[in-house]
């Protein structure tokens, strides 16, 4: 009983979005891009509310994102950049 309670609980904390956030397997997902973008988007406003990202590294994301986004109208394959978004979030750390 305790495995199988146990196994629930680290299922449902896999599911929440703190996990998502840096998941890539969402960009396997139709548009799943979209909500890693989302997500690294709020993720990018909490860290900054918090204090715990300050210029010059939310300026350097911001910069960043722009870019991205360039990529994207230019014609960058969307999984490519999904994979390179969730792991730019894992590499600043927010």
């Amino acid at each position: 009983m305790r495995l199988i309670v146990a196994s629930l609980a680290i299922a449902a904390a896999f599911a929440t979005p703190t996990f998502a956030q840096t998941d890539p397997s969402l960009c396997e997902q139709d548009k799943g891009y979209i909500e890693v973008y989302k997500q690294f988007v709020e993720g990018w406003v909490d860290a900054v509310q918090a204090g715990r990202l300050v210029d010059p590294q939310k300026t350097d994301i911001a910069v960043w994102v722009e870019q991205w986004k360039n990529r994207m109208l230019q014609g960058t394959p969307v999984h490519d950049l999904c994979v390179e978004m969730v792991q730019k979030r894992i590499s600043e750390g927010f």
